[in-house]
């Protein structure tokens, strides 16, 4: 399978998890995606008027053998916004590295226009207490000519630097 047939299997497996969903949540259209990697699952208690579907109930949704990764789908409000909740997820060392292709992608079907991409992160700096906010370094070049695994983030932008561990 090549990268143009992989993405045509993965519109027509999250176009049949969509449709799933849809039954479950009619009318439903989420505004922000959020992956709530550990020590994040708790957001979910917060998602007001939820309706939890588990993965095993979704077609093309992976199931995670990490315990404590509940793998469920939340449709809710937080902070009064739409939201889609991906609780608990497969991981790469899980053996399929891009299990969570379906769900991101199903997210974006439904409606979401941004994506909160979460993960359990340590630090030696003390100021870096529980719950801190540590987002990535800002994309560094490339050399395309050595590079050729990663995709070229030089146009994105940069998070914002009050959100920085640095400053």
């Amino acid at each position: 399978m090549n990268a143009s047939s992989d993405r045509m299997s993965d519109a027509c497996i999250a176009q049949g998890a969509v449709d799933a969903i849809q039954k479950l949540a009619p009318g439903f259209v989420p505004v922000i995606a959020l992956t709530l990697g550990s020590g994040c699952g708790d957001v979910a208690n917060a998602i007001e008027d939820a309706i939890t579907i588990d993965y095993s109930s979704i077609p093309g949704f992976p199931i995670s053998s990490v315990q404590g990764h509940a793998g469920q789908l939340i449709l809710g409000k937080l902070g009064g916004i739409n939201v889609v909740g991906l609780k608990g997820r497969v991981h790469y060392y899980e053996g399929n590295p891009r299990a969570m292709v379906i769900p991101v992608y199903a997210a974006k079907l439904l409606g979401a226009k941004t994506i909160f991409i979460t993960n359990a992160a340590g630090s030696l700096r003390e100021e870096m207490g529980p719950g801190a906010l540590v987002p990535p370094p800002p994309p560094s070049p490339r050399n395309p000519k050595l590079d050729t695994r990663n995709p070229d983030f030089s146009t994105l932008t940069p998070y914002p630097r009050w959100h920085s561990p640095t400053t």
